[in-house]
């Protein structure tokens, strides 16, 4: 009940932010790059911030309303539930909030309450209740989401002082959420394609199946993490060099990103690849049986991370309907695949609608900013 909360708490949140944290990142640091004043970057956070408070607590509500139905199995979740949708906003408001403050290149408000006071509150939380031995699932729950707005409130103070005082002017909306609006939607339909292959190898192959392959695919996890931490610390620098014009900065930046998560990913997927059965044996010896699952897995993050992260270049260049389109491409290509190979081969068969997937929504854009914009990820 936990998890799925959580999971649940995480779905609902990534819809309420429509998509504002890299609108946020984008137009904050192509404003400071084009000399903005501080009327303009003030509007612009006000532009990213307000709504996404409001979407915030609209979700919270109707996390709220419909926990019963979504509890209907299990009486003891409804409190859970609850108790998550009460912190959905601060912790929408706290992601949105750290964003802003990254498009003015300060990395010190994520790492310090992203990375460490957040998680260490939570643990520390979680622990306390462990060895008190208490087994109320509602105060788990609290322990885990109560953190959110203590951070929300940091990130807020963070930001305010960050922000240039008000003076006249004004910064366009429409061209905000013009941006935001595809994002958001991109968002949603990667959570989409992060999810869809175990779904439907449950329904179609079995849970046995289903449980396999998450474990066979726990791995790739661990050369995501590199791709995001590298991912925001190059997002406000991509996106001044590209508003500005300067192309050449902006590819020697892409191919340095590439390079660190090369180095940093890598290692993880030709390990895993080459020693699949000694990881799957970590999980029992049943799990060996799924030695194809891994090498399929690993070889397709393999090209993954060597074409470097490309929607996120696409989106500080403003093409946020091509990310969109890329995600929407992919995830059909995934359904198709794992409806048409499933049914015959199981679990290798949702590896290889993975790894199809995978290889559209990388191959795809990489195409478009070799076309469009002249960038690619190795140098000569």
């Amino acid at each position: 009940g936990f998890f799925a909360g959580t999971a649940a708490f995480a779905l609902a949140g990534t819809v309420a932010k429509l998509g504002s944290p890299t609108g946020l990142v984008y137009f904050i640091a192509r404003l400071r790059a084009q000399g903005a004043d501080g009327a303009a970057l003030r509007r612009c956070v006000r532009t990213g911030v307000g709504p996404v408070a409001v979407a915030g607590v609209l979700a919270g509500i109707a996390m709220w309303c419909t926990a019963p139905r979504l509890a209907a199995h299990a009486p003891g979740y409804l409190a859970q539930l609850r108790v998550l949708a009460v912190f959905l906003p601060a912790a929408v408001l706290f992601d949105t909030l750290l964003a802003a403050t990254r498009g003015w290149r300060r990395m010190r408000p994520t790492v310090a309450l992203d990375r460490l006071l957040r998680p260490g509150l939570q643990l520390g939380a979680l622990a306390v209740l462990w060895l008190a031995a208490v087994r109320a699932p509602v105060a788990y729950a609290l322990a885990w989401a109560a953190p959110y707005a203590v951070t929300a409130v940091l990130a807020g103070l963070a930001l305010r002082n960050l922000v240039p005082p008000a003076t006249p002017g004004r910064v366009r909306q429409a061209g905000f959420w013009r941006f935001t609006g595809p994002r958001a939607a991109a968002s949603v339909a990667h959570l989409a394609l992060q999810r869809v292959d175990v779904l439907l190898l449950a329904s179609l192959a079995g849970l046995k199946a289903a449980a396999v392959y998450a474990v066979a695919g726990r791995f790739v996890v661990l050369g995501q993490l590199a791709n995001q931490a590298i991912l925001l610390t190059v997002q406000p620098r991509l996106a001044e060099l590209l508003g500005t014009g300067d192309r050449a900065g902006a590819n020697a930046v892409y191919q340095s990103a590439t390079g660190w998560l090369v180095l940093a990913a890598w290692p993880v997927y030709l390990g895993t690849a080459v020693f699949a059965s000694v990881y799957l044996g970590l999980f029992g010896p049943g799990y060996r049986a799924a030695t194809g699952v891994v090498v399929v897995l690993a070889l397709a993050m393999l090209v993954g991370t060597g074409c470097g992260m490309v929607d996120t270049v696409l989106a500080m260049a403003g093409r946020t309907s091509w990310n969109l389109a890329n995600v929407v491409l992919a995830l059909a290509v995934n359904l198709g695949a794992d409806l048409a190979l499933i049914p015959r081969l199981g679990a290798l068969g949702a590896a290889l609608g993975f790894a199809a997937a995978t290889l559209t929504n990388n191959l795809v854009p990489l195409a478009q900013i070799g076309t469009v914009l002249g960038l690619h990820p190795f140098g000569r």
